[in-house]
């Protein structure tokens, strides 16, 4: 039996949403490609007989492509203005913008990966979407037109991608896994839609979540409904099972942990000890398991409410959690894995909204004034004071000392009008 399967954009994309502002940064865009090249590798090294290809519309490839061209050059840009400013200073020139030979060669090489499926551009496809387009059929999404000029339309250049395509005659079944929901609602009309088209291609459209366990979840369904074997990599992503090496893991090292709720005036808070086997198995979440030669890497990231800190005096109570990073490293015998090194790689305190408006309001106070300064002060203050009056309104008695500051217009207007009283006074006696 062949089985091909193909992930939409959203699966494939590290930053949720429109905002790409971290995307620029990813040397490799495409990794997480890796993710199902890897399995399907190991797959093909056991005694499964079913066939498992990648299937990747060539829209999809070109839309991660722009994506990145497109938020690097946004940085570059960026930190070309930075650098005229200061080029008086400087030796050299700045290094030419490349982003689009870097792109090119990362796409050369994963077309060898993967299957590519390339979009039909003829007429009567053309004249198909213009149609579904005006009627608001699905993928076309009736109810972000008004958000958006374009809604669907990338998704229905995937969708007739999918449906014209030759190539999916040659497998069984296909699975399509999106984290936009249109494909799941309307998934009736377009597996009939696609049906006509290939009537002897079973299709399977499933919605995953596009968080951070997406690329797990596609595959889990995979190997579920098939009964493929789970490889090392994918064991590796069993929560349950990696629980067992961090459990009695403590975290310990030189610099301590410490954190002042300064919102509060409170004596530092230091953690000596964390405890994993107390954690929640939903603290943890894998985000990537490496084979670098023989040994997998596997990395975690976890965020707990266990060790939290409530201010006594607050009515809204705000939860200060820890957050942080493991990395355990194993290497695999015949018989099992086997743990070499574990180690806690990041552990920080999340900073409560209160405790973050008061360090603003300090970090202000101690500015040394001159007229930079003075602007920036005077922005800090238009930007903090909404927040403030809310607070001072609804927690008045509660919350009143937290936005004190050292120096504000209205102590200051008393003052002189103090002052010019005792003047009066003094002239009167005279």
């Amino acid at each position: 039996m062949k089985i091909g399967f193909i992930t939409d954009t959203n699966i494939l994309t590290k930053k949720q949403g429109e905002d790409k502002s971290k995307l620029y940064n990813q040397e490799k865009f495409l990794d997480y490609m890796d993710f199902f090249i890897n399995y399907i590798d190991d797959l093909n090294s056991t005694k499964q007989t079913d066939e498992l290809t990648y299937l990747m519309p060539e829209t999809i490839l070109e839309e991660l492509s722009c994506q990145k061209v497109e938020a690097f050059n946004e940085k570059y840009k960026f930190l070309s203005d930075k650098y005229k400013c200061m080029k008086y200073g400087l030796k050299g020139e700045l290094p030419k913008n490349n982003i689009q030979e870097a792109v090119k060669k990362e796409k050369k090489h994963y077309l060898t990966k993967v299957t590519i499926i390339k979009l039909k551009y003829q007429s009567k496809i053309y004249r198909e979407l213009v149609k579904e387009a005006l009627n608001k059929l699905p993928p076309f999404d009736k109810s972000e037109e008004k958000r958006k000029s374009d809604a669907g339309f990338k998704d229905a250049l995937i969708w007739k991608t999918i449906v014209h395509s030759k190539e999916i005659d040659n497998y069984n079944l296909i699975y399509y896994f999106s984290g936009d929901s249109i494909f799941e609602k309307n998934q009736e009309y377009l597996i009939q839609e696609f049906e006509k088209k290939h009537p002897n291609t079973k299709l399977k459209i499933r919605f995953i979540n596009p968080n951070e366990e997406k690329l797990q979840n596609c595959l889990k369904v995979i190997i579920d409904e098939n009964n493929f074997p789970e490889t090392d990599c994918i064991k590796l992503y069993n929560k349950t099972y990696i629980m067992e090496f961090i459990r009695d893991l403590k975290y310990s090292i030189k610099e301590e942990i410490k954190l002042k709720n300064i919102a509060y005036d409170e004596k530092e808070i230091c953690l000596r000890d964390i405890n994993f086997k107390n954690f929640n198995i939903e603290d943890f979440k894998i985000k990537e398991v490496e084979k670098i030669d023989n040994k997998f890497v596997v990395n975690i990231k976890f965020v707990t409410k266990k060790y939290e800190v409530d201010p006594k005096e607050a009515i809204l109570t705000e939860k200060r959690n820890i957050m942080g990073a493991i990395k355990l490293e194993f290497s695999k015998n015949k018989k099992a894995f086997v743990l070499e090194n574990r180690e806690v790689t990041q552990i920080k305190f999340e900073e409560t909204l209160q405790e973050m408006l008061q360090r603003l309001s300090n970090s202000i106070s101690n500015l040394f004034i001159n007229d930079s300064a003075k602007i920036m002060m005077d922005t800090l203050n238009n930007v903090i004071k909404p927040l403030k009056e809310t607070y001072e309104n609804a927690f008045k008695y509660n919350f009143g000392a937290l936005f004190k500051l050292p120096y504000s217009e209205e102590s200051s207007e008393d003052n002189e009008l103090k002052d010019d009283d005792e003047k009066d006074v003094n002239k009167e006696e005279k």
